[in-house]
């Protein structure tokens, strides 16, 4: 072989193997490291994506409550963790999120909503169609393990739960959602670093507790009564 065709020849070889290690390292962060979602903020809330590691940092992007598939890129600084979030223009914006509302996305997993945002004497209404439809039945203002049956409007999610009396599939108010995490939260205090504080056990403390359980629950039943508006809505 001609030396000037030898030189070519490695100058094209050596070219493909840059290529093809550029291409390795723009997937390394889709397939070596973790993703994440949202979790434990209510569907009238958002996560933001910050410059900087703290909440100092200016707000990048607004996560919405349920997203799923946050790239992570391996940092992670005082609990934040720097991602990778693809807004609706389909717009690439890396930056920091707290961590505490953060869990790892795994792949099949379903997503499962908690219900929040209502005092133990509502429920949520669980309607056939979005919007103001007809109501199919109720759910408990601390019912958790509610699945979700595909993406949530501005309004509202569809859903699908399960209880001892059977199913109910329809659609509910988004805003009193919130995506499970797979452990419980850390509490404020707990992550304080010291201890909430006991209950009393003085029988005056746990009347004076029944006279103000009482009261709430009068003021739920008389706000129903004149709003005429039984459950939670949207």
């Amino acid at each position: 072989m001609h030396p000037t065709a030898k030189i070519t020849v490695l100058v094209l070889l050596s070219a493909s193997a840059f290529a093809a290690t550029a291409a390795q390292a723009a997937t390394y962060r889709h397939t070596d490291l973790y993703n994440y979602r949202v979790v434990d903020i209510a569907g009238s809330d958002h996560l933001n994506l910050r410059s900087l590691p703290s909440t100092r940092g200016h707000v990048l992007a607004q996560i919405p409550f349920d997203q799923r598939g946050l790239a992570a890129t391996g940092e992670e600084q005082n609990g934040w963790i720097e991602l990778r979030f693809w807004d609706v223009r389909g717009r690439a914006i890396t930056g920091w999120a707290y961590g505490r509302y953060l869990e790892k996305d795994r792949a099949g997993e379903r997503t499962t909503y908690a219900v929040t945002g209502l005092s133990r004497y509502e429920g949520l209404e669980v309607r056939r169609a979005e919007g103001y439809g007809h109501r199919v039945g109720t759910l408990g203002w601390n019912a958790t393990g509610i699945e979700s049956r595909g993406d949530c409007t501005t309004t509202a999610c569809p859903i699908r739960f399960y209880d001892r009396s059977g199913s109910l599939r329809g659609w509910v108010a988004r805003d009193n959602l919130k995506v499970e995490a797979s452990a419980p939260p850390q509490s404020v205090d707990e992550a304080a670093g010291y201890e909430a504080p006991s209950p009393s056990g003085s029988y005056w403390d746990d009347a004076r507790q029944r006279r103000q359980e009482r009261r709430e629950r009068w003021r739920a039943f008389w706000r129903r009564v004149w709003t005429s508006d039984r459950h939670a809505g949207y």
